[in-house]
């Protein structure tokens, strides 16, 4: 029988264990949800102190605080951008009233020679107009600028961003009910009665991983109990800015409480065995270097 095979046998799908053991009253993080489905082992192994040692991580940490960084400057530019448009309003306003009170102003002048210094005053008008113009394109470019950043990026633009971990520590979110805690990278408030959760990714997929799926959903639920508010759905976005939409389904719901009710039975248990037979994932693993169920590279069929 198969290190996986072990595992599978010893962690029964569906088997949710009550109680006030202690891995019942055991905290798990939604990224460890994600790293649980990865493989089993290696969540095993950081639980029990090991450090991963991968370029790869690191790399995303920076990625991270980069996006973070941009999203500030971002909005930035943008709340820039809507003040100098509502400037811009303002001053077509008074070139609008100057120009319309020039206008008898201009029939003085031709019968009034003396009244010629009055002509600065369309003149005025005329300049504070094209002013205003020239910053109101300068606002709308800006505006323009942001979207297209924020679009190649996948940054959400369906509503307003209420949270973010990016690139500064957040509060962390916790469900007393599940014993469950998690940072997400963006929470959007959609509107007064929905939220929408965004993990990011800097690696690249055309379909989403289920572990990425499992983590995205710890996240509904715990955005549930902290706001009590509807969450529909979630967002993956990876590497490459396409942003992927997960429904928040009642069966995904009962997978991701199936699923930690697993790592609670192999907390109990406190042995732990590799859930999957593929050599890739131990070839990509963090802690391949402490593993002793890693699968060679030729021997994965």
């Amino acid at each position: 029988m198969s290190p996986h095979d072990i595992h599978q046998s010893r962690n029964p799908h569906g088997v949710r264990p009550h109680g006030t053991s202690r891995a019942e009253r055991t905290v798990i993080s939604a990224s460890e949800i994600g790293g649980y489905k990865y493989c089993a082992k290696s969540w095993h192994l950081r639980r029990q102190g090991h450090q991963p040692v991968s370029r790869k991580l690191q790399e995303g940490k920076e990625y991270h605080t980069h996006l973070g960084e941009t999203v500030r400057k971002l909005n930035a530019v943008e709340e820039g951008a809507l003040e100098t448009a509502g400037r811009a309003r303002k001053l077509l306003a008074y070139a609008a009233v100057i120009m319309l009170v020039s206008i008898p102003l201009l029939a003085v002048i031709a019968v009034m020679p003396a009244a010629q210094p009055l002509a600065l005053i369309p003149i005025a008008g005329l300049a504070l107009l094209v002013y205003a113009v020239l910053i109101r394109i300068r606002s709308t470019m800006a505006v323009w600028y942001v979207n297209m950043r924020r679009d190649k990026k996948g940054i959400p633009t369906f509503g307003e961003i209420i949270y973010t971990d990016l690139d500064r520590p957040a509060k962390v979110l916790f469900s007393r009910e599940q014993m469950l805690s998690g940072k997400p990278d963006y929470i959007v408030e959609y509107d007064e009665n929905t939220m929408i959760p965004v993990e990011v990714k800097s690696s690249t997929a055309s379909t989403p991983y289920n572990s990425h799926i499992m983590q995205l959903a710890a996240y509904c639920i715990l955005i549930e109990e902290k706001y009590e508010k509807q969450v529909p759905y979630g967002v993956i976005v990876y590497g490459d800015g396409e942003q992927h939409r997960i429904d928040y389904t009642p069966e995904l719901k009962d997978e991701l409480l199936d699923t930690i009710a697993g790592m609670r039975y192999d907390l109990k248990l406190g042995e732990v065995h590799r859930n999957h037979d593929s050599a890739n994932r131990c070839a990509k693993c963090s802690l391949a270097h402490v593993c002793d169920e890693a699968i060679e590279a030729d021997s994965d069929s």
